[in-house]
């Protein structure tokens, strides 16, 4: 530094201290020299930076990023440097040094290999030393220990021998070593070849959970899957556990990957991260993700994890869970242990679904201990489930057990209730909004415009029921933030309903595809919360998360639900309705006039109810209107080659009282098919059969809710030409769907009609065989076109 000071005298004057540094003899003189320090130092920056407006050389950048990085701004020092017209031998090193520190290793590991033989040959052992902790953090282990071995003297000389020998201890070994358990499993691992399907196959899963008298608890979870493929790869090789740190933490025991070699390699600190699950929302803060990234996860490679997860309180103070023990890879070996205190009483259930051909013991072997009871389950080799189109969720698929140590709906109700009861209070803001959202006609528009307005203007975060904690925020915080998740939406609905003097309640339920609810079985069941109010003797249920959903409507997850209603002094248990198919209807009514040279002119509505309608009106809120239009100019092409869309009106989609009628009229040509003289009508009304490809099925067709689609298309043809074909009518009706396909032919106007209706009847597989015949023979019956006969010869 002393060149710099002599090239350049106004840095020299910027350095003369007023005092010497001396033992000082108090703190406060400490602190009063630490200050003139500061200042000393930030006068010799401001010279810098005056220095360097004079004369922006080399020299003096270089000076510059020396003193920034000796004062630990290790950015500017990176800033600085980038500057510098020419990198030398010092430039690298502040380089490679001030991205080691800044977190970057890729970037200080490309300026440590361009100086590496000249540190060594300088015998810079503080670039070398850290040249190989940035290898040893990138886990390239052999490539750290030679460059810890090249440091033979000097003041970094211990510091390498130390960090030598303890990564000596830590390089990758043989899994014989390591864990004698995870070696006899990886032995006896299936194959590939043996599961073409799977993606991996679960060698062990040991979960051991134990419950202390405080409601306190300690789980272990110990994981051994084995990747067959890239997909398993993809699915399992980054490792996410949820936890909610109001209460609990997740502590990684060990974590490494099985090489296809046996050699084993450990996870690093820095490949597990603890993360906001949703970080963009504040309010859910306490839904955390430990992530654990496995190393070098490959087709054959083994992951190994084993976790403790440990909570000092139980959110409903009861042990609830549901384990199925069949999933969508195989699983070889399955623990389960709980141990339970004596002042907690555990229910069981067993559930079969009757896909397995082995039937496993699902009832616990209990066994009493000075402290209380252990639970046990444990299953041996359990195949994987091949997926099938439309078959039912994982629940209605798997074998397995239900748990709960709560005794009664009421305890369940009486918990919840006392986190809801003070959650709803009425703020003046929000008493001001409910007021202007009353129109007074009826007390079913007043909540109709209440519904809509939490609907449409409080955000939804996708936070399951339990994920971020059981307890609500306030109405107050909710109505402010204007986000919340389900039960936070909830809330503020039902207090803006009860500030219109109407009586609205709260609503726990499992919405399909979860574990139905079990009257006889207690238990928290609930992945998500809804409202309800009394009109006019009617319970109407409303689902806020769910914006486009019209007022008396629920979108189809929510239907078909057996749920908890929270009434101001008891509980029941309800059933959401299964609205009837006329409800989740679309319309499609197009009129075709054809003209004498053959061109068209067209018109087409397409009316929306009930679900259709709340996937219509999602697409048009959230579709940019150019591509609104170009989805349009598609679909009436796809009707005639070269159309031209002349005009579409699209629906108010804010006014939810009102289904969506999509309008358009556009013209064309080539509609019919020709054959010399003859002209063939589109086939209207194919049937689609490609839910029955496969020749046989393991499980069932899932049916969706009832709907109905009913298709009118009216065709006017020249006055000249002949009807020479009109198809046969076609009605079919039976346990699953019913079709109506009429043709009505009136002078030169041909109308066809078509109705069907799908029941909420699943297809079994013992009836498969029958639905399949029963498609087909409608496609053949329905695969006829309307022929008509011109003046042309």
């Amino acid at each position: 530094m002393i060149k710099y000071l002599k090239k350049y005298p106004i840095l020299l004057s910027a350095l003369v201290f007023s005092r010497s540094i001396l033992l000082a003899s108090s703190i406060a003189e400490l602190e009063a020299l630490r200050g003139q320090i500061n200042a000393d130092k930030a006068l010799l920056l401001q010279k810098v930076e005056e220095a360097e407006k004079l004369s922006p050389a080399d020299e003096i950048l270089k000076f510059k990023a020396s003193f920034l990085f000796e004062n630990g701004d290790y950015d500017g020092c990176i800033e600085t440097l980038q500057q510098v017209s020419a990198a030398d031998y010092s430039v690298n090193r502040l380089f490679a040094l001030s991205y080691y520190y800044t977190g970057s290793p890729t970037r200080a590991l490309y300026h440590f290999d361009m100086i590496e033989a000249e540190a060594e040959k300088a015998g810079d052992g503080e670039t070398l030393f850290y040249r190989a902790r940035t290898l040893e953090g990138k886990n390239l282990f052999e490539e750290a220990l030679n460059a810890y071995g090249k440091i033979k003297t000097g003041d970094f000389a211990l510091k390498a021998a130390e960090r030598y020998e303890a990564l000596v201890k830590n390089l990758p070994r043989r899994i014989e070593d390591v864990d004698s358990e995870v070696a006899e499993l990886i032995k006896k691992a299936p194959s590939q070849a043996g599961h073409p399907e799977a993606a991996a196959a679960v060698l062990m899963d040991r979960e051991h959970y134990e419950i202390f008298p405080d409601s306190s608890s300690v789980s272990e979870s110990f994981k051994v899957i084995k990747i067959f493929n890239d997909r398993g790869k993809k699915q399992f090789a980054e490792v996410a556990l949820t936890y909610d740190s109001t209460y609990a933490d997740i502590e990684v025991l060990e974590a490494y990957t099985v090489l296809p070699s046996g050699l084993t390699r450990d996870v690093s600190p820095q490949q597990i991260r603890d993360v906001s699950k949703y970080m963009n929302f504040p309010l859910y803060s306490n839904a955390r993700l430990k992530i654990i990234s496995m190393p070098a996860v490959e087709p054959g490679a083994v992951i190994v994890y084993r976790v403790r997860h440990k909570s000092n309180k139980l959110p409903s103070g009861n042990v609830v869970f549901r384990y199925g023990i069949q999933g969508f890879e195989p699983f070889v070996n399955q623990e389960f242990t709980l141990k339970l205190p004596h002042s907690f009483n555990a229910n069981t259930r067993a559930f079969r679904n009757s896909y397995l051909q082995k039937k496993h013991r699902l009832e616990p072997r209990v066994k009493k201990t000075g402290e209380g009871k252990l639970y046990s389950w444990k299953f041996p080799f359990v195949p994987e489930i091949i997926p099938e189109d439309g078959m039912p969720p994982w629940n209605e698929i798997t074998d397995g057990f239900r748990l709960s140590t709560f005794q009664s709906w009421r305890e369940i109700y009486l918990w919840w209730k006392s986190m809801i009861d003070d959650r709803m209070e009425i703020t003046p803001e929000i008493r001001k909004k409910t007021a202007g959202l009353m129109d007074m006609q009826s007390d079913r528009s007043n909540a109709a415009n209440i519904y809509h307005w939490v609907a449409s203007q409080i955000r939804y975060v996708a936070v399951g029921y339990g994920e971020a904690g059981f307890r609500p925020h306030k109405a107050e915080e909710i109505f402010l933030n204007k986000y919340g998740d389900c039960k936070d939406q909830s809330v503020l609905l039902t207090a803006m309903l009860r500030e219109a003097g109407l009586k609205a309640h709260l609503v726990l339920i499992g919405t399909r595809g979860t574990f139905p609810m079990l009257e006889d079985f207690p238990e928290l069941v609930f992945n998500h919360a809804i409202a309800c109010v009394e009109l006019d003797g009617e319970l109407i249920f409303m689902d806020p998360t769910a914006e486009t959903c019209s007022f008396g409507d629920l979108p189809s997850s929510d239907q078909g639900r057996k749920v908890l209603v929270f009434f101001d002094d008891r509980y029941e248990i309800m059933e959401t309705p299964v609205f009837d198919a006329s409800v989740n209807s679309v319309s499609r009514e197009m009129t075709v006039n054809v003209k004498e040279d053959e061109s068209i002119s067209a018109s087409r509505k397409v009316l929306t109810k009930g679900r259709s309608d709340q996937g219509q009106r999602y697409w048009l809120k959230y579709t940019k209107p150019v591509k609104i239009k170009e989805q349009l100019e598609k679909a009436v092409n796809a009707i005639t080659p070269d159309a031209e869309l002349t005009k579409y009106e699209l629906p108010d989609i804010d006014n939810m009282n009102e289904p969506c009628l999509l309008r358009m009229t556009f013209e064309g040509r080539d509609y019919l098919k020709k054959a010399g003289g003859i002209r063939l009508a589109p086939q209207w009304g194919d049937i689609d059969t490609s839910i029955v490809a496969k020749e046989k099925r393991k499980y069932p067709i899932k049916a969706s809710l009832p709907s109905e689609d009913i298709v009118q298309t009216t065709l006017l043809v020249p006055a000249s030409w002949k009807a020479v074909f009109v198809p046969e009518n076609t009605d079919e009706e039976n346990k699953w769907f019913s079709l109506s396909r009429q043709f009505r032919l009136s002078g030169n106007e041909l109308i066809y009609t078509e109705k069907t209706v799908t029941n909420n009847e699943d297809v079994s597989p013992e009836d498969y065989a029958k639905y399949r015949a029963l498609l087909f023979d409608l496609h053949r019956r329905t695969r006829n076109q309307a022929v008509f006969e011109t003046a042309e010869k």
